[in-house]
């Protein structure tokens, strides 16, 4: 089932907790699976010799340039409010760092 489907089908309700009696459980080895992780990350640099022994450097870095969001992983714990709720984590949004350097 995916995570929609659990949820849709009653969530944390579907599954026994361990006890004595029961030490495994019914939730089977890994059953929560999340999206793939898939971060653009990127920099581009500039030199420009000035004189010589003087650079004049320009770079910019890209962090998630496709803004793609990153969910993170399903909380796994059958008894607790967010099970199996992935949309929980808060996602990075893009980011764009520049910067100048001179070197002499």
């Amino acid at each position: 089932m995916t995570v929609r489907q659990i949820q849709t089908a009653g969530g944390g309700s579907l599954f026994r907790g361990v006890t004595a009696s029961n030490p495994i459980g019914n939730a089977g080895r890994g059953i929560l699976r999340a999206d793939g992780i898939n971060p653009l990350d990127f920099g581009l640099i500039k030199n420009t010799r000035v004189r010589e022994g003087h650079t004049f450097q320009i770079h910019a870095n890209f962090f998630n340039a496709a803004n793609t969001r990153d969910w993170g992983i399903p909380d796994g714990t059958y008894n607790s409010s967010s099970f199996p709720n992935e949309g929980a984590n808060e996602a990075q949004n893009r980011r764009i760092q520049l910067g100048l350097r001179y070197t002499f």
